[in-house]
């Protein structure tokens, strides 16, 4: 009897395991679904506030142009150049959405590349539409963001340059996934801190290394780390097969 108890007893043990294993499962696949359709909610919020700034800039590109013109006909043409020189220059700082056909990859990098932008930097991007197919979603949300947060952290005006700047290029390499996220700095990170390390909060290129390198070993990739051309350079290689 002691026995079939103790059977019983096990089995019942092994029965909750079981169902609690399974139920951790489930709320882990909800979380990401959740999490998934959070990202998908705000990246089109984001597309729609950022149309509205794209309709509102045709309108009132139609009264700049009135205004040009207005000036030209009576001749003024140093104010003409002053008023154009000035809507050039607003015109340069307008935050345009980036479409790569990868819908995760669209949401970090006009949450980042706004940001950027916000903060007065100069941005360039070169961005094939690649999947990254290998890597789990939030993986390479983090490595993404971490590999933009910073560049626009340590971005410094070289000298002679009036903003500093970053250079964003995701690109297919030689069978790699490549993500290449550049930034103007003043003086070399790597002399000061060769091995990127995050000793306080804020340090230059230090914080969130360990986790890009974490990420990009975890999909059998390499990270390099470099400076050229006065430009702090990351780079993230993910084979594509």
């Amino acid at each position: 009897m002691m026995r079939n108890r103790e059977s019983r007893r096990r089995i019942g043990e092994e029965r909750f395991n079981e169902l609690l294993a399974e139920k951790m499962e489930w709320e882990y696949r909800f979380q990401e679904l959740e999490s998934s359709y959070r990202h998908e909610r705000e990246q089109r919020e984001e597309i729609l506030r950022l149309h509205e700034n794209t309709r509102r800039l045709k309108h009132d590109m139609k009264n700049h142009i009135m205004m040009v013109t207005t000036y030209l006909q009576e001749n003024q043409v140093e104010e003409a150049k002053g008023y154009l020189s000035h809507v050039l220059d607003e015109l340069n700082h307008i935050y345009t959405y980036v479409e790569t056909g990868n819908s995760v990859m669209n949401y970090v990098l006009n949450w980042k590349l706004e940001a950027a932008y916000a903060r007065g930097l100069c941005v360039r991007a070169e961005i094939e539409n690649l999947a990254f197919g290998k890597m789990d979603s939030v993986d390479f949300v983090s490595l993404l963001s971490n590999l933009l947060d910073n560049a626009i952290e340590g971005a410094v005006a070289r000298e002679g340059e009036e903003e500093p700047e970053i250079v964003v290029k995701i690109a297919l390499r030689r069978g790699y996934e490549t993500i290449q996220v550049k930034n103007s700095i003043a003086r070399s990170v790597l002399e000061k801190n060769p091995q990127l390390k995050s000793e306080k909060a804020g340090e230059e290129h230090g914080y969130g290394v360990g986790q890009i390198r974490q990420i990009v070993g975890k999909y059998g990739g390499e990270c390099q780390f470099f400076e050229k051309d006065e430009m702090f350079c990351a780079v993230a290689l993910i084979p594509s097969e």
